[in-house]
């Protein structure tokens, strides 16, 4: 009997946890997060045939944090033009302009991440630097 070795390399799976998100602006956010909002609803059973009616009660809303997911919404990004400029009382400082889009980034933990793989597949970027992250 001979003792063998067996030496093979395993390759961990890495699945992606944080997603940067650039949409084209604010007005797109509802839509393309549509199925992470939420809305109250309000039950009444009817007294006579038992049968329960569902109404959905005041406008929906962004569920932002859940043991699965966290959405960060920073929306617009301002980033240094190279140009600096001075204020009413001599102060000078990095002027700045908007930067294109409207920015969301999510952290993805748990299960169920069709919605948010959907969504970076058509909005998704790869920061070199991202503005703001997760700790």
């Amino acid at each position: 009997m001979t003792d063998e070795v067996i030496t093979e390399e395993i390759t961990p799976v890495v699945v992606k946890q944080d997603f940067y998100i650039k949409l084209p602006s604010e007005d797109d956010f509802p839509t393309v997060f549509a199925e992470f909002y939420t809305q109250d609803i309000e039950s009444t059973v009817d007294a006579l045939t038992g049968d329960v009616t569902e109404t959905p009660v005041g406008d929906p809303y962004l569920v932002a944090h859940t043991v699965n997911y966290s959405i960060d919404l920073i929306g617009t990004i301002y980033a240094p033009t190279g140009v600096t400029v001075t204020d009413d009382e001599g102060f000078e400082y990095p002027e700045t302009a908007p930067v294109d889009g409207y920015h969301v980034n999510v952290r993805w933990v748990g299960g169920g991440r069709d919605a948010i793989e959907a969504i970076d597949e058509q909005y998704g970027m790869e920061p070199a630097t991202p503005y703001r992250t997760f700790l």
